[in-house]
């Protein structure tokens, strides 16, 4: 049975999607057979991070209204031969989407998945909620500073209150070079801040924002530092 992963921030611009986009790869690199659900209705990123915004004819609004399928939807990436896409609007809402059209939505996609990696909405709103209705698994992303910590735990409590019970926080733009001059939060006092585990790190990397531009997830770049770095976190919300 596919495990159902969330991957949600407290703020923008944390990276939700770019960890979305390079768990989803890292999982599709391990021989797993996944499927990347981008749930955010008007500012969907996820096609352009994997250099498929062409090929996207049909998306979740689409598949809700009955416009088309999920098998009409759903676009196979060109990088990694097992994962596949189905991208969120980007010029209309989706109207009237409750927590039970997600998880209908979901059981589907678990008919032929392994994993479904889910880029969902920022903030703690009805969309944040319906998202996650249907998780199994919660990544939390956080940056090295106090606003994102903050606003952070606060989504890992409502987390917890929706009965996810598999929660785990994930570092990014992490600069080990600034915490030690006590510019930013190092590691310790950020996984103090919070009582579910922390999946990794990944660090401060130029490399991120070149490969999202390029349409190329840092996962294609298997040998680096950094696509080791999340596919060992990939590895730990595979754990059962």
């Amino acid at each position: 049975m596919s495990n159902v992963i969330a991957l949600t921030s407290g703020k923008g611009g944390a990276g939700k999607t770019t960890f979305a986009v390079n768990i989803a790869a890292a999982l599709a690199a391990g021989g797993a057979k996944t499927v990347l659900l981008d749930m955010n209705a008007g500012t969907r990123n996820a096609d352009i991070y994997l250099g498929l915004e062409n090929k996207v004819l049909f998306d979740l609004a689409d598949v809700l209204s009955g416009v088309c399928t999920i098998e009409k939807a759903t676009v196979k990436d060109e990088h990694f031969a097992r994962l596949s896409l189905i991208s969120g609007p980007q010029y209309k809402l989706i109207n009237g989407m409750s927590a039970g059209h997600v998880k209908l939505i979901v059981k589907k996609l678990r008919e032929s998945f392994d994993y479904v990696v889910m880029d969902c909405p920022g903030g703690l709103g009805e969309d944040f909620v319906n998202a996650v209705s249907a998780a199994e698994t919660a990544l939390v992303i956080v940056t090295p500073d106090f606003v994102s910590i903050r606003n952070s735990e606060v989504v890992e409590r409502r987390l917890a209150s929706l009965g996810v019970e598999k929660r785990f926080i994930a570092v990014n733009m992490y600069c080990a070079e600034a915490a030690e001059e006590k510019k930013l939060p190092d590691i310790n006092q950020i996984k103090s801040s919070f009582a579910t585990p922390l999946a990794g790190t990944i660090p401060m990397d130029n490399n991120i924002h070149i490969s999202n531009n390029s349409g190329c997830p840092i996962m294609c770049e298997g040998q680096s530092l950094t696509a080791r770095a999340f596919l060992n976190i990939a590895r730990q919300l595979a754990e059962k």
